[in-house]
């Protein structure tokens, strides 16, 4: 870059942080916003899907955050789990993080069927009072 090793200063450091904030934010957005709309097996809207995309990513952020500002410091995981320190470390690590996913993705797949299931019941109701109608006239 045009820093030519002059990189041991706050104004490098600062840019290095907000650049690494925004460009892991936008990562974990579009991660999201891939699974809830390439995914599904039905065609979803986008506007929906990127609006809870950005909800779960920053969600996300905020649980990395917690994790490793102010849980993992306090954790002495390897006095308690030995050499499988690491395993446990991922696992606390991973469920946590994976929560905000399988939960947005279960409320969307939840909507959509419930959304159609409406739908074909109104069909029925509508195709049957037609039916009746018929048969009584």
């Amino acid at each position: 870059m045009i820093f030519f090793h002059h990189t041991d200063n706050f104004f490098y450091m600062g840019l290095t942080q907000m650049w690494l904030a925004l460009s892991t934010g936008v990562a974990s957005i579009a991660f999201f916003f891939s699974i809830y709309w390439v995914l599904p097996n039905r065609k979803v809207p986008w506007r929906p899907v990127l609006r809870t995309s950005i909800v779960a990513g920053i969600v996300w952020l905020a649980a990395k955050i917690v994790y490793v500002e102010l849980l993992l410091p306090h954790l002495d995981l390897k006095a308690l789990y030995g050499p499988f320190y690491v395993s446990v470390g991922l696992l606390f690590w991973a469920m946590p993080r994976a929560d905000p996913l399988c939960r947005r993705a279960v409320q969307r797949g939840a909507a959509g069927r419930f959304e159609s299931g409406m739908r074909k019941a109104a069909a029925g109701i509508l195709r049957h009072d037609n039916r009746v109608a018929l048969s009584s006239a």
